[in-house]
């Protein structure tokens, strides 16, 4: 089988949602996306989001993919071949007791998170399939995974109390909607209370543009409650 190296397209930083208003960045590391989509790849990214795991080193196919992937981190996409891949989650710089073995199978041209959820020493991966349609210039399209273990179900509602999303329990994700691109400020609430348990500042979602908001951390513990905010899909 011939192998793709894996190459980062997207750098997918963390958002810390504080006083600040908040522009997910585009980073342009495509160069090479257009020809591998044409090649048939599948394109995966990592999301650590176990909130008492320590740093992890990730292998496909026994191959080190990333390295040092911490909590509330996220690696970029890469290109895989749209085959069978083995997973494996080492605790950083080990590699004979792994975390999660686990085997992926996806299909080309197609846009992949695996998250690494849940409590250490029960953790667990989740994979959710990332937006690659077509967005028009006057859509933005969003949607909200729920990964804080042992939080109650929640919703998402804006500021002006329109609810986006309701009674999202954890490992769940609601299906992506269209929005207005515009500036918005959301909030996380206990499902069908007005208990709101985060709210987020300002948020500018772009038009043609996909967008997932994680809700990771721990409701009232460490570390806290807390949300991603990331890019996804194809540019």
């Amino acid at each position: 089988m011939t192998y793709c190296p894996l190459r980062p397209y997207m750098l997918c930083p963390l958002y810390s949602f504080n006083n600040m208003d908040i522009d997910v960045t585009d980073f342009d590391e495509y160069r090479d996306e257009e020809e591998d989509r044409q090649a048939g790849f599948a394109f995966v990214r990592f999301l650590h989001a176990s909130p008492n795991t320590p740093p992890v080193d990730i292998y496909i196919d026994d191959r080190k993919a990333v390295s040092n992937l911490v909590y509330a981190s996220i690696a970029g996409y890469a290109a895989l071949p749209s085959t069978f891949q083995k997973i494996t989650v080492f605790p950083l710089g080990e590699t004979r007791e792994p975390l999660l073995t686990f085997t992926i199978n996806p299909s080309k041209n197609s846009y992949r998170t695996i998250v690494i959820a849940g409590l250490s020493p029960n953790i667990q991966h989740r994979t959710y399939k990332d937006s690659d349609e077509f967005i028009p210039g006057n859509e933005s399209h969003f949607r909200f995974v729920h990964m804080s273990p042992a939080t109650p179900s929640l919703d998402v509602v804006t500021e002006t109390g329109q609810t986006l999303f309701s009674s999202v329990t954890f490992g769940r994700v609601a299906d992506y909607i269209s929005l207005t691109p515009n500036i918005y400020r959301l909030r996380l609430r206990i499902a069908g209370t007005p208990k709101e348990v985060l709210g987020l500042p300002e948020i500018t979602f772009r038009g043609s543009r996909a967008y997932t908001i994680y809700a990771i951390g721990l409701l009232g513990g460490t570390p806290p409650l807390a949300a991603v905010m990331v890019a996804d899909g194809r540019r």
